[in-house]
């Protein structure tokens, strides 16, 4: 799994998250944070696969 290191939450990344957003959809469907210990996924496709609701069978 791809680690971004960059502090997304840093002032500067607040008033222009975009070059992030850029930088997290180059490393691949879904990057690690270490420093917020979490799964990001910067491409909608991603981040909707993981908040879609599981159908559940039997």
């Amino acid at each position: 799994m791809p680690v971004y290191r960059p502090d997304d939450y840093a002032p500067q990344a607040i008033l222009d998250p975009y070059p992030h957003y850029a930088n997290l959809r180059d490393l691949g469907p879904v990057g690690w944070l270490p420093e917020q210990k979490v799964h990001a996924g910067a491409r909608r496709s991603a981040a909707t696969a993981k908040t879609t609701p599981c159908s559940r069978t039997g």
